[in-house]
């Protein structure tokens, strides 16, 4: 949750702890999948229950692998690995996920969303499709862009990599927000 350009929170919960105590428990994170402990962590506290971390030293723009640890005398036990673009949110009209922006499965399905989330130096990666400032009918709602955030169109919504976008893939920001085709009842201005 809360991923900005080089900053994540994260967390986790140990549930069993299979008959010895945990001495150390957090999240590892790594630009390769399956991240262990010899990679970068947290340091959580001890024993059972839920905990927060906080990731810091990442890599805008690169996919981050990560997932929770808990270690106790046997050696570490892992948690299921999540995927995740620091400084990147997606948008996508047709994700179905829980919408919070971290990924194509869970992209933003409307750029304002996305554009209110944004901070200093995120980006903002926009799937193919139409969008429009406002699902209503006010004619003065536009885009409001933030100093610091790049918007990028073009993708289809699996990419990993701002290079790998096909510029054939059309994204547009429209103001046909009233009847489809209808000028008299479009936004005054898109941007």
């Amino acid at each position: 949750s809360s991923i900005k350009a080089t900053t994540a929170l994260s967390g986790g919960k140990v549930t069993d702890d299979d008959g010895a105590s945990i001495s150390a428990r957090g999240v590892c994170w790594s630009l390769s999948a399956n991240p262990t402990i010899a990679d970068n962590i947290t340091s959580d506290g001890t024993g059972l229950g839920a905990f927060s971390s906080s990731m810091t030293g990442l890599t805008s723009g690169s996919t981050c692998h990560v997932r929770a640890y808990a270690t106790n005398d046997a050696g570490p036990s892992y948690g299921a690995e999540l995927t995740f673009v620091p400084g990147v949110l997606f948008v996508d009209i047709d994700a179905s996920g829980i919408n919070n922006g971290n990924g194509w499965t869970n992209a933003f399905n409307d750029l304002q969303d996305a554009l209110a989330t944004a901070d200093d130096g995120c980006e903002i990666w926009v799937s193919e499709g139409s969008y429009t400032p406002t699902s209503g009918a006010d004619r003065k709602i536009s885009f409001n862009m933030k100093d610091g955030v790049g918007i990028y169109g073009c993708f289809s919504g699996t990419e990993t990599a701002r290079a790998q976008r096909d510029m054939q893939t059309e994204t547009c920001l429209s103001g046909d927000i009233g009847s489809g085709g209808n000028i008299s009842d479009n936004s005054y201005h898109i941007v």
